[in-house]
């Protein structure tokens, strides 16, 4: 067990032994929730965490999400992080800023993905967004629910729906 702790340590990037609690931790992680050092290690190099206490957090998380293999936790993880570039740009485009964008992610941006917007449907919404006075994530998240209603949900069909808005003023004015 020694040994199999000092892998994740290393993984951690330090070059110290670990803590008692830091071993206790790793006790609980591998005896006690059964999880195997091999997940442990790969959690750890994908969080890139450097605390135990955040480590515990992200094992958790795996361990909820039933996540039995180092394949799957790399799927998890560079979703997680495409999500979070995701969020920084909708955030970016609304002018606002978050410090910490998970909860952006889990509010937002996976619901979003969920309904199955295309990412690219996601950004372009939130540019109309911004350009339409609308700066809030909720405000955001009201027109993105109007959209799914509307089957909008793709790139194009955002192009065709506003080509449609402006073609409708455009026969209005006439």
């Amino acid at each position: 067990l020694t040994g199999d702790i000092n892998l994740v340590i290393k993984a951690m990037g330090f070059k110290r032994q670990a803590t008692v609690e830091e071993f206790g931790q790793f006790l609980t992680w591998s005896k006690d929730m059964e999880i195997p050092t091999e997940l442990i290690v790969a959690i750890t190099k994908k969080s890139k965490a450097k605390s135990f206490v955040k480590l515990n957090d992200y094992v958790l998380n795996c361990y909820a999400l039933k996540l039995s293999s180092v394949k799957e936790i790399n799927e998890y993880f560079d979703a997680r992080e495409n999500m979070m570039t995701l969020a920084k740009n909708v955030v970016k485009n609304l002018g606002l800023y978050y410090s910490d964008l998970s909860s952006v992610v889990d509010t937002y941006i996976m619901p979003w993905l969920q309904l199955g917007f295309e990412q690219e449907a996601i950004l372009k919404l939130s540019n109309y967004a911004f350009k339409s006075s609308i700066r809030t994530l909720d405000g955001l998240n009201n027109q993105m629910q109007n959209m799914f209603k509307l089957g909008v949900l793709t790139s194009d069909a955002i192009d065709n729906y506003m080509d449609g808005i402006v073609k409708n003023d455009e026969d209005i004015g006439k």
